[in-house]
């Protein structure tokens, strides 16, 4: 059932891809016997392409929502944005470093102020799962960092956050940073790099 979904909802390239191939079939049995059955058969794959890709346009997954979260608040910690980052975060928001999400929200902003980030973007991501209003997302993020002792052009990071739906949106419920540079993220403070 995933994979479906992620066919038909998630993966345009191979969707456009798979359309393509069965627009070409359609289309040489049309050529080969030029009969009124196969003019309806390109029309009617023509009509079921395109409800396919405004279906794909239309409908926007778990995965599509974290994803789309995920980058926002990647642009979030570039422009700063706390207000952003302060709605994204489920009020349940707990770190263990840091305490609940307001002691959280007041370390990140403290931050953000004593550093620059710039060109932060998201590279890629590594996995996405999701189940029963629940979901974990582990991608890599790569950002330029200044402050006035230390600067880093293109500083990877590898993040695990986790994600509960609450009234059909996706809020953000713990944050983990797996790994900064070469560094082991779980060992090292990440709001006082």
């Amino acid at each position: 059932m995933d994979s479906i979904v992620r066919f038909f909802f998630e993966d345009l390239l191979l969707m456009l891809m798979a359309q393509f191939v069965t627009l070409s079939i359609v289309l040489a049995v049309h050529r080969r016997y030029f009969t009124t059955r196969t003019r309806r058969a390109v029309w009617i794959t023509l009509g079921l392409c395109a409800a396919l890709l405004a279906m794909h346009i239309l409908v926007k997954t778990d995965r599509e929502q974290i994803r789309l979260l995920v980058k926002e608040l990647v642009k979030a910690v570039d422009q700063p944005d706390m207000d952003f980052i302060a709605a994204a975060l489920d009020e349940q928001f707990y770190d263990p470093r840091y305490g609940d999400r307001a002691a959280f929200l007041v370390a990140v902003e403290q931050q953000l102020q004593r550093l620059v980030v710039d060109a932060a973007s998201v590279w890629r991501f590594q996995r996405i799962e999701v189940s029963d209003g629940q979901a974990m997302a582990e991608f890599q993020a790569i950002c330029d960092v200044r402050s006035s002792g230390y600067s880093q052009n293109r500083l990877p990071s590898l993040w695990e956050l986790s994600f509960i739906k609450r009234n059909g949106t996706w809020k953000v419920d713990g944050a983990i940073l797996l790994r900064v540079g070469q560094y082991d993220g779980r060992k090292i403070d990440y709001l006082r790099y």
